[in-house]
C-alpha cells in the first residue's frame, strides 16, 4: 500500500501532464484557439495562449478574441478605404485630362487709351498713379484671337526706379464669349545705350474667369508691355490656354 504522501506526488503529477498535454495540443495548431465561440477559429490571428486556457470559464479570453477581430477588421477596411480614394484620385485626374486641353496661344493687342485719371506727386520724384482704360484689337494664335480688348489698369510708377503696373483686360470674341485675363507686371528700369533709362515691363497673367463659349476657360502665361508711342502700348501674351472639350 502507497503512503499518503506518495499518492499525492503521483497525482499531481498526473494532473500536471495533462495540463502540459492541453497547451501543448493549443501550441499545435497556432491558429485555432480552443476557447468556446473565438473568432480565431475563422481568421488566422495571433496564436491562442495559456492566457486563453485559463480564463475558459470567466469569458475574458472570448472578450480579448472579439477585441482582436473588430481591429483585425477596422484595419483590413481603413486599407480598402484608402485604395478606393486613391482609385477615385486617379479616375478624377482622368476626367479633369478628357475634359479640357490645353494648347499654345499668343496673343498681341495694341492698346489705344480712352479714359485715364492720374495723381502726379509733388515732390520732385516724378512719382505718378494712373488709372487707365485702353482698347485695342487681339491678333495671334489660340481661342483668343480676333478679340476685342479692353484694359482697365493701374499704373504706380516711380519714372528712373520701378513699379508695381497691374489689372484685368477683357477680351471679347466675335460671337460675345467674354475672357478676363488677370495681369500684374513688374516695371524695371536699365540703362540703354544713349544712357537714358529703359523701361522693362514683365510679368504675368492668368485667366481670371469667362463667359459663353469659352466657360470653363483655365490658363495662364508671361505677359510683355512696350511702348508703341507716347501713349499707346502693345501688350504680348504667350502661355497656355485650356478649353473644355465639346
Amino acid at each position: 500500500m502507497l503512503e499518503p504522501s506518495s499518492l499525492i506526488s503521483m497525482a499531481t503529477s498526473r494532473a500536471r501532464n495533462a495540463l502540459a498535454g492541453r497547451f501543448i495540443a493549443i501550441r499545435r495548431e497556432p491558429t485555432i484557439c480552443y476557447v468556446e465561440s473565438c473568432p480565431h477559429a475563422f481568421v488566422n490571428v495571433a496564436p491562442a495562449t495559456e492566457r486563453h486556457a485559463r480564463a475558459r470559464n470567466n469569458g475574458s479570453a472570448r472578450n480579448e478574441c472579439r477585441l482582436r477581430l473588430m481591429n483585425e477588421a477596422g484595419r483590413l477596411g481603413d486599407n480598402r478605404m484608402k485604395r478606393m480614394s486613391a482609385l477615385l484620385g486617379t479616375l478624377a485626374l482622368f476626367a479633369l485630362a478628357s475634359a479640357a486641353r490645353a494648347e499654345p496661344m499668343h496673343i498681341e493687342a495694341v492698346m489705344t487709351p480712352k479714359e485715364s485719371m492720374q495723381l502726379d506727386f509733388q515732390d520732385g520724384s516724378k512719382h505718378f498713379f494712373l488709372m487707365v482704360r485702353r482698347e485695342g484689337q487681339a491678333t495671334g494664335d489660340g481661342p483668343l484671337k480676333d478679340a476685342k480688348v479692353v484694359e482697365y489698369g493701374v499704373h504706380d510708377i516711380v519714372p528712373g526706379v520701378g513699379g508695381d503696373p497691374r489689372g484685368y483686360l477683357v477680351l471679347t470674341r466675335p460671337d460675345g464669349a467674354t475672357a478676363y485675363v488677370k495681369w500684374r507686371v513688374r516695371a524695371v528700369f536699365v540703362p540703354g545705350p544713349d544712357g537714358k533709362p529703359v523701361l522693362l515691363d514683365n510679368g504675368f497673367w492668368e485667366i481670371a474667369g469667362a463667359t459663353g463659349g469659352l466657360t470653363g476657360l483655365s490658363g495662364a502665361g508671361t505677359l510683355h508691355i512696350k511702348a508703341v508711342s507716347p501713349t499707346d502700348r502693345r501688350y504680348i501674351l504667350d502661355g497656355d490656354i485650356a478649353t473644355k472639350k465639346p
